[in-house]
């Protein structure tokens, strides 16, 4: 009877330690997927914001544009 309960024990435990390590590596699988998915979002937010510093350059030098074309107009009324 003690056997049985050894054995019992012993297979309980292994079952135990059996996914404890299958939880951990679980969790490191998922830790490498959201650090790659991570890198990518980083990836495009970057490209995101050089486009964004390109149009903002657009639009300023659009602003200086409209100043002077006003100013043209002023300078022709006036002749």
């Amino acid at each position: 009877m003690t056997e049985g309960i050894i054995v019992a024990i012993i297979t309980g435990g292994c079952a135990v330690l059996g996914q404890l390590f299958i939880a951990l590596l679980t969790r490191r699988k998922d830790e490498i997927k959201r650090a790659v998915l991570d890198e990518r979002t980083n990836q495009r937010l970057l490209i995101i914001e050089k486009k964004l510093d390109i149009h903002n350059g657009y639009a300023e030098k659009l602003g200086d544009i409209q100043q002077d074309l006003a100013a043209l107009r002023a300078k022709i009324e006036e002749r």
